[in-house]
């Protein structure tokens, strides 16, 4: 399942994450193992089956037919419409337990270079029939255990017995969104509680663990009006943790993840104020606000003024920055394209930091 992957992102299904995913160089997108957050398109074409379908036919486009784990993301309700109304109506029949999770697992045996996420449920017999039709599509599977539902360990109690010999596992221990308040020594120790718990409980001889999580804000005007250099406290979560004793003496082999320069937490849509550009670096994100008077141009520039800019970076987003700084913006007037100019650059950073390689890459990219 890992092989040769070395960053493992939670990237949704939304436009600006797939644009940022699909203009990654090849290279570098072979590098990632995506944990993709499955949601229902907000618009379809003619052509298309359904919401879902149309996600998917985006997340082809974007990453090819490289394997990818997919999970399952929330209904929405953020907004409403016909469209809206549809789609959750899709995704909330992905995540009834009837029968296993059939509409789940069927839709799992339909694409071969899926690698699933197991659903959850109290209903022991329910989840333990779904693990078991996962483990004979003979892809490995994938347990996600989130802090904010006390790690699923209630789940993972309910999964003795179960024999996992001849399948890999990947437990991913998402840590969600971290708060600047919360205390990452406390945060680690309970991601270690998590690990150490799952291997004891899990009968998995090839059994890995990824941490995940995101503290990349969800306002900026509280933390500086104009700029700010933010650390990736997932980062030093990771760092914390992948030298710890008691890992290292069960043989643990953390892996890296995040949420890809995401918000984590349920929150209404964000990058409504000021013309803002971010910067992400493999430890930290810089970021410029502007008044509307001087524009996203203007931002820009001052990113590329910075001490901490990469001037041989070449990817596309860092291309898309260097355009805006010299003052051509087509394209790049409004909030939305700067959120896949981040995510692309971040993905870029940590995917080639994380394979301990230098982040140039040599070869020609297109829009």
């Amino acid at each position: 399942m890992n092989g040769s992957k070395t960053y493992f992102p939670a990237i949704a299904t939304r436009q600006a994450e797939m644009r940022a995913l699909g203009r990654l160089a090849g290279p570098t997108k072979d590098l990632l193992l995506p944990l993709i957050k499955l949601q229902a398109w907000p618009r379809i074409k003619q052509s298309d089956t359904g919401f879902v379908s149309r996600s998917l036919n985006e997340l082809f486009e974007a990453f090819g037919a490289r394997r990818v784990i997919i999970d399952l993301a929330s209904p929405r309700y953020d907004r409403e419409s016909e469209a809206v109304a549809c789609g959750r109506a899709e995704i909330s029949a992905l995540h009834a337990p009837i029968e296993g999770f059939r509409a789940w697992v069927d839709l799992m045996r339909l694409h071969a270079q899926f690698i699933p996420v197991v659903q959850w449920t109290i209903d022991q017999v329910i989840l333990r029939q779904e693990v078991q039709e996962l483990l004979a599509l003979d892809r490995g599977l994938v347990f996600r255990l989130k802090r904010s539902q006390n790690w699923n360990r209630d789940g993972i109690d309910l999964l003795g017995g179960i024999s996992f010999r001849g399948s890999r596992v990947l437990v991913i221990v998402d840590c969600e969104q971290i708060a600047l308040r919360d205390d990452l020594t406390l945060l680690a120790s309970a991601a270690q509680s998590t690990i150490l718990y799952a291997k004891s409980k899990l009968a998995a001889p090839d059994l890995h663990f990824v941490v995940i999580g995101s503290s990349f804000p969800s306002s900026f005007s509280d933390i500086h009006p104009t700029t700010a250099k933010l650390d990736i406290r997932e980062r030093q979560i990771f760092s914390l943790l992948k030298e710890s004793p008691p890992l290292l003496r069960q043989g643990i082999q953390l892996q890296y993840g995040d949420h890809a320069s995401v918000y984590a937490a349920e929150r209404t849509p964000s990058f409504r104020g000021s013309p803002r550009v971010d910067y992400p670096a493999p430890h930290r994100w810089i970021y410029h606000r502007r008044p509307a008077s001087e524009g996203f141009g203007v931002a820009a520039k001052a990113i590329t003024d910075e001490d901490d800019w990469d001037k041989a970076l070449l990817c596309w987003g860092a291309q898309e920055i260097r355009r805006a700084a010299a003052g051509d913006v087509a394209g790049l007037n409004s909030a939305s394209p700067w959120t896949a100019v981040r995510i692309n650059v971040h993905l870029h950073q940590q995917a080639h930091f994380s394979a301990g390689g230098a982040s140039v890459i040599e070869e020609a990219w297109t829009d």
